[in-house]
């Protein structure tokens, strides 16, 4: 049974985490669904908007656990040492953990904060920073061991995370080893996995609220409630989108074809600042406070609420395809070591894709997960051959 719900769970729980504030209203507290609190909106959204953003949520949360469920790969175990013996190159992998890193240290050299990190002040950097998930996808499927290697650039995750903020990119460069555990002893990542994840988002938010002199909040408590009011804050972002296709109308899927072409350096660029860009964060920026959104104050974005943004009701086809192709390349190893590879190297993007725009998703695994993996397995089938052992 554990096999079979991990890591369907573990996606599930990360939806419903980012969404959490439909439930505040189940618990008898104070129900903050719809009230942004002056953030990008000074006025409230209508009781009308409230009721049927709250409804679109819920369906999606079946919708998506639907997707989840029929995606996982059925009739194959996974089986303890089934991938240590694939090829990788294991002196690619220690080049994009070095690079990563020294992306990394230089920031927390520098004493860069979230918003410099986000608007555009770390920009050579956080080009090098995501390189870090081939290295150690590379590093998990070689036949040495590299737990030093691994446990080292984990640390300096950790600490860079921790002193710029930035929680999902710190969370993404971890998450082939969050997926390796999940693969290669599922009873024990059951609880260890989700543990980690939620536990490394409370530290990280209590860090940063302790160094906001004006957040007043210091206690673990308090902190705790911090972390979950601002995941579930995201929430507010289908009610943003609700609003704004009534005075807008729908994207009719032009913003999933705009992540697609986004893969181009000039077109992503065109994406994140045109005003008659169809993706959906630039789209709310410019409905709302592009200067706030887009300079990285922003709301992060949600699969919901883009989904709604496409296509209305429709969207739940978006969110249904969503969880099934996720599931379907991430539930098990496959027999294909490539096609375990590019999972490892994947799975972040999807699990975090999740708050974010699928401009996203389709940018990171292109050219953070497929290009720099094929370079890798280029250098090695051409100049190295099919040589079975490391170097």
């Amino acid at each position: 049974i554990l096999v079979i719900c991990m890591p369907k769970i573990f996606f599930l729980l990360v939806l419903i985490f980012f969404n959490g504030a439909v439930f505040t209203s189940l618990t008898g507290g104070v129900d903050f669904f719809g009230n942004t609190f002056g953030f990008f909106k000074t006025d409230t959204f209508s009781d009308e908007i409230i009721q049927k953003g709250r409804l679109y949520i819920y369906i999606s949360f079946l919708v998506f656990a639907l997707g989840l469920w029929r995606g996982t790969k059925k009739n194959f175990k996974p089986k303890v040492g089934m991938l240590n013996d694939i090829v990788k190159n294991r002196l690619f992998g220690l080049l994009f953990l070095v690079l990563s890193s020294l992306g990394m240290i230089i920031l927390i050299l520098r004493g860069v904060d979230y918003n410099a990190y986000t608007s555009g002040g770390a920009s050579l950097e956080r080009f090098f920073i995501p390189l870090g998930i081939v290295g150690i996808s590379s590093l998990l499927l070689n036949r040495r061991k590299n737990i030093i290697f691994i446990l080292a650039y984990s640390i300096i995750c950790f600490l860079f995370t921790i002193k710029v903020g930035a929680r999902a990119e710190g969370l993404i460069n971890l998450s082939p080893i969050l997926l390796w555990k999940l693969w290669k002893n599922p009873k024990i990542s059951y609880i260890l996995a989700p543990v980690f994840v939620f536990g490394f988002l409370f530290v990280v938010s209590f860090v940063r609220i302790a160094r906001d002199g004006e957040m007043g909040l210091y206690t673990v408590s308090d902190a705790l409630t911090f972390v979950f009011i601002e995941g579930g804050f995201t929430s507010n972002l289908v009610l943003m989108a609700m609003e704004y296709v009534d005075t807008n109308g729908y994207a009719y899927g032009l913003n999933y074809l705009g992540a697609l072409v986004s893969i181009f350096p000039k077109l992503a660029f065109w994406m994140a600042n045109s005003e008659s860009s169809y993706s959906m964060s630039s789209a709310l920026g410019f409905y709302y406070d592009k200067g706030l959104i887009l300079s990285g104050f922003g709301l992060g974005s949600s699969i919901i609420a883009e989904s709604f943004f496409s296509a209305g009701w429709f969207g739940f086809i978006f969110i249904y395809l969503y969880a099934y192709v996720s599931m379907r390349l991430c539930s098990h190893p496959s027999k294909s070591e490539y096609i375990s590879y590019l999972a490892l190297c994947s799975f972040g993007y999807f699990l975090f894709g999740i708050r974010q725009d699928f401009t996203f998703v389709v940018r990171g695994i292109v050219w953070y997960s497929i290009l720099p993996a094929l370079i890798s397995l280029f250098f090695v089938k051409f100049y190295k051959g099919r040589k079975r052992g490391d170097f």
